[in-house]
């Protein structure tokens, strides 16, 4: 499992209004197959190119973030930009994705990890640190946005957006301050069958 350093954050810009706003909060892959996170109001999903996304269509994803085509005009969506008003406000500075194995794997680890748990705050956080490669020391504060009480409650609430094929956005606070992490099963937007 490695972790890839999607994107640092400095400023936020609207691109346009859209019926769906959205914003691209990461890319990864390897050149010439690249995908890209991005977060609408109903969550995070993966879109590669030729997915359709806001109203328009994924031309091409660029490690600067995706080309949006819509209406016949094709828009550089930046990595961070928001397309749709207010997007990108208030998010952690550092955005990275930790890599986990297939998601069957990850959620029988992530299963066998939180019924592990012991009450002790201090392991529990060790070992849901350890569960999903966070550095040490580090607590998860949110996961897709809802408030977490503990480390059980953390690993749970990402198993539980895993089992719905979600790729669950994590706010995280350590010592090197509060980024967020998106837990990305190795099989995330892969088919499950060979075509």
């Amino acid at each position: 499992m490695r972790w890839l350093i999607c994107l640092l954050t400095l400023t936020f810009g609207c691109v346009s209004a859209s019926a769906e706003a959205f914003r691209v909060t990461g890319v990864f892959g390897r050149p010439g197959a690249l995908a890209a996170m991005v977060e609408t109001e109903a969550g995070y999903s993966i879109v590669r190119a030729d997915d359709q996304l806001a109203g328009g269509r994924v031309a091409e994803v660029v490690p600067e973030g995706i080309r949006l085509e819509r209406a016949g005009a094709v828009k550089l969506v930046r990595l961070s930009g928001a397309d749709g008003p207010g997007g990108g406000a208030g998010t952690p500075e550092k955005t990275i994705t930790a890599e986990m194995p297939p998601r069957g794997q990850a959620l029988e680890e992530l299963g066998r990890v939180e019924r592990a748990m012991s009450g002790d705050q201090s392991q529990d956080w060790a070992a849901a640190a350890s569960a999903l490669q966070l550095p040490e020391g580090v607590v998860i504060t949110r996961v897709n946005e809802e408030s977490v009480r503990d480390a059980k409650d953390a690993l749970r609430q990402v198993r539980e957006a895993l089992e719905r094929e979600e790729i669950p956005g994590l706010t995280v606070d350590g010592a090197e301050g509060r980024f967020r992490v998106y837990v990305t099963p190795a099989d995330a937007g892969m088919p499950l069958e060979p075509e």
